[in-house]
């Protein structure tokens, strides 16, 4: 999943968050809290709250509920919200799965992932093979055993592969040390060629060696420490802290520490109400004052082509409305 698909999924758990603080705290502070803060007697608070209206939905404005549901277990945490009215309801629809997520040091030492555990499964083995040839277990038990406990091996020791593999990529990447290592390599000679540029000037006291040095600084110098930086921090950022503005520089972040076995999905995010088309399917019919019961038949005149009159219609269809 690319980082521009895990900014959109997190962005809309921020709108789902934001969506559902607005909904409670609207129907809170226009219905609720007068109660609470009222004079009245725990009954008579009690019956107000009885006959407290549906609260709007955040969508359609309907007074018929939204619901915003959040669920976890052991796998997943799903988000989802719709309108409250079930029969016919708008169109709000947010459905989003993001998956559970432990710490990679937690996952690589867990008792059923961890280099102990394979070293324990391989020790089971060798004590199985033992036992058939000094004849302590039966040969068809002793194969099933073996199958078993093999099994077992192969499918710890591929996920602890995968999460060894997805940990150093993630978080200790030998390519990118050795990137930075050479980027690192190449801005100390363009230090050099700073100075000398500088030391030039001392020199000759030309100008420009001057404006020479400063371009070169800003244009070659500066994007390359700016890619050193991201290369060797993952958050490089300035935060107010106690009243004081501190430099804090990670070379991971936690969403990088965290490893989880799937990827989240936005299955769904329809906020708002369907705009019309403009089509003649959706325009408002235009009603007919007069009923058919009342309006008159249509009268077919045949007129000679010498005494039409050309104010009189040769098929009056549609009389003139008083």
């Amino acid at each position: 999943m690319t980082d521009k698909d895990k900014n959109k999924i997190a962005e809309a758990i921020d709108q789902f968050y934001k969506l559902k603080s607005e909904y409670e705290t609207n129907f809170y502070e226009k219905y609720v809290k007068p109660i609470i803060v009222s004079s009245q007697s725990r009954r008579e608070k009690k019956s107000q709250y009885q006959k407290l209206p549906k609260p709007k939905c955040i969508n359609c404005s309907r007074n018929v509920g939204s619901i915003f549901t959040i669920k976890t277990n052991d796998l997943a945490h799903s988000y989802t919200a719709k309108c409250g009215d079930i029969a016919s309801p708008c169109p709000f629809n947010i459905s989003i799965i993001t998956p559970s997520t432990e710490l990679y040091e937690t996952v690589l030492h867990d008792n059923t992932v961890s280099i102990g555990s394979l070293n324990t499964l391989k020790n089971n083995i060798i004590k199985a093979k033992n036992d058939l040839m000094f004849g302590y277990l039966k040969e068809e038990t002793a194969f099933s055993l073996f199958e078993k406990l093999a099994s077992e091996l192969r499918a710890d020791t591929e996920l602890f592969d995968y999460t060894l593999d997805q940990y150093i990529s993630q978080c200790d990447n030998p390519e990118q040390r050795q990137l930075l290592k050479k980027k690192q390599v190449e801005f100390e000679i363009q230090i050099a060629e700073y100075n000398d540029m500088i030391k030039e000037f001392n020199k000759s006291d030309n100008e420009e060696h001057v404006h020479s040095a400063v371009e070169f600084y800003i244009n070659n110098m500066m994007p390359q420490w700016k890619e050193i930086q991201n290369m060797k921090y993952a958050y490089d950022k300035v935060e107010m802290i106690d009243g004081k503005y501190t430099l804090i520089q990670k070379k991971n972040t936690l969403e990088q520490l965290e490893f989880s076995y799937t990827d989240p999905v936005l299955q769904s995010f329809i906020v708002g109400m369907k705009t019309p088309s403009k089509t003649m399917k959706n325009k408002p019919l235009v009603q007919n004052k007069k009923t058919r019961k009342n309006a008159p038949k249509p009268t077919l005149v045949i007129v000679d082509e010498e005494d039409k009159d050309v104010n009189q219609p040769e098929i009056n269809q549609e009389p003139e409305e008083d």
